[in-house]
């Protein structure tokens, strides 16, 4: 077989392929791409996450005891409702139902991402469906339940509908854009940061008239709604929620430079020596603001790379002319995660995701840019990316399959579960016992030693590190014995279960 026949059948054997892909659309290939990543993930998990242990408890609650059951053991259930709901929908557990529900919100998320960088720049639609499916922000998350992905599918509707809008402006679409807003509150209430990014990109867009015609559409239903909850707040006819109440406390200025002042003497006192003590006030600050930029990189990963070429595609106006109003949302998020970094001194890296998600469109305008103006590195450029996603969805090595061993062993073999202090909620999930109360119930060592003098427990199960659970002087003065270790596969992390000598 000669070069150029081996090189027509390999065309004709393609094509259809091809076809099919083009067919498909960026969108959709990025929506299924993204169910099998979650699928592959999903499958190398040894167990829900955390706070998915706790969505998942609260929507048995939901099915079991109804709303204010719900809402007592969680105070923002709207995730765990829906779970609920969809569980005596389908006849599933509620387990299976939640990582379905979320594998199905995060494939959105990738769609509409893709949608918004077609509107954006246009000729980076499949660059965008190659950069979703990589990202690390998601990718790090795909076996994890978490209102992220709700947040995150209904901010980005929100942002999709408010561009639709801006091209014809109608009442109904601007309603649309505040109900996917009002969508994205119930799952993390953060999102009602984009209607003021949404109202000072129109500030600066539209002009005259049409601006204060764009600022009332948009605003003027929530400043009405707004008015109305605090005339009836004031007047004692509604309360506040317990939610709320912590975020309007969480941004009472003063009541911040107070935090962080005492934060600041605090460090000065225990770490700074008396030269620098005048200067804790800064270094604090400045320390806990690198930190966004630190996750910020570490959620794009080696797509970092693109998203610093897209400003040598376009002129800097043009290219930030573009993003809008995504790149207003971004300014106006970062502004709220330094708030909650000077209220709780902490930040997780996928509170920072969504800033990356943000970014996708102008990381998708330098990938396009960067493959069409070194075609030699298309290859490598790809596989790179395509070598990432996959990494990034692969199962760890060590699993933590000792929660799961240990919850079973507990199920099996304890029939009174008020005689066992669980100092691992997770291993009392997957006994079947309520996470909540488990966490609830976590003591100090000291408090257990006299729990356990007192005879409230024949039995204690704690999480231990690579150095043990606790110290063989602590067993012997609280007068308990190991009898069981579950170890996950490198042996650095264990539940140990301790029973009380007789």
């Amino acid at each position: 077989m000669t070069l150029a026949e081996a090189a027509r059948r390999t065309r004709l054997a393609t094509g259809p392929a091809r076809q099919w892909l083009t067919g498909l659309g960026p969108a959709w290939l990025a929506f299924i791409g993204s169910l099998l990543l979650s699928t592959v993930a999903i499958y190398g998990s040894a167990g829900p996450n955390r706070d998915g242990m706790l969505y998942l408890d609260t929507a048995r609650l939901f099915l079991d005891h109804g709303f204010a059951a719900a809402k007592a053991n969680f105070d923002w259930p709207y995730l765990a409702i829906g779970i609920g709901l969809l569980s005596r929908l389908t006849g599933f557990g509620v387990e299976t139902t939640g990582y379905a529900l979320c594998a199905l919100l995060l494939a959105g998320v990738c769609a509409v991402l893709v949608l918004i960088t077609r509107r954006q720049f246009p000729d980076a639609a499949w660059a965008a469906c190659l950069v979703v499916l990589a990202l690390p922000a998601f990718n790090a998350y795909r076996d994890h339940l978490i209102r992220e992905f709700g947040f995150w599918l209904f901010s980005l509707l929100a942002l999709l509908l408010a561009l639709r809008w801006s091209e014809r402006l109608r009442w109904a679409s601007a309603l649309a854009v505040l109900g996917a807003i009002a969508m994205a509150c119930l799952f993390r209430l953060e999102a009602a940061m984009l209607l003021p990014a949404l109202l000072l990109w129109q500030a600066f867009a539209a002009g005259g008239s049409e601006r204060w015609r764009r600022l009332v559409m948009l605003g003027g239903v929530p400043a009405a709604a707004l008015a109305t909850a605090a005339v009836l707040v004031a007047s004692g006819t509604i309360g506040v929620d317990g939610r709320i109440e912590y975020y309007l406390s969480a941004s009472d200025p003063l009541a911040m430079l107070e935090r962080f002042g005492a934060a600041a003497e605090r460090m000065a006192g225990a770490v700074l020596n008396k030269y620098s003590a005048d200067e804790a006030g800064s270094i604090l600050f400045f320390g806990l603001l690198s930190t966004v930029p630190a996750k910020f990189m570490d959620m794009s990963g080696v797509l970092l790379v693109p998203l610093l070429f897209a400003g040598r595609c376009l002129p800097p106006g043009t290219l930030l002319g573009r993003w809008q109003p995504l790149g207003w949302s971004f300014a106006v998020y970062a502004g709220v995660l330094v708030v909650f970094l000077m209220h709780q001194f902490f930040l997780t890296s996928r509170y920072v995701g969504f800033l990356a998600i943000l970014a996708v469109p102008l990381i998708a305008c330098g990938l396009a840019c960067l493959l069409r103006r070194h075609r030699r590195w298309r290859v490598p450029v790809v596989a790179v990316i395509v070598f990432s996603a996959l990494v990034g969805v692969m199962p760890p090595t060590s699993a933590n399959n000792q929660y799961r061993q240990a919850g079973a062993w507990l199920a099996a073999n304890v029939a009174d579960r008020s005689r066992v202090y669980s100092g691992s909620p997770r291993t009392a999930y997957h006994a079947g016992w309520p996470y909540r109360e488990s966490v609830d119930g976590m003591m100090s060592m000291d408090d257990l030693a006299a729990a356990v003098a007192a005879g409230r427990y024949d039995l204690a199960v704690l999480e231990s590190g690579r150095g043990g659970a606790v110290s063989e002087e602590w067993l012997r003065s609280v007068g308990v014995v190991e009898i069981k270790r579950f170890t996950n596969a490198k042996g650095t992390a264990a539940v140990v279960v301790l029973a009380r000598r007789r």
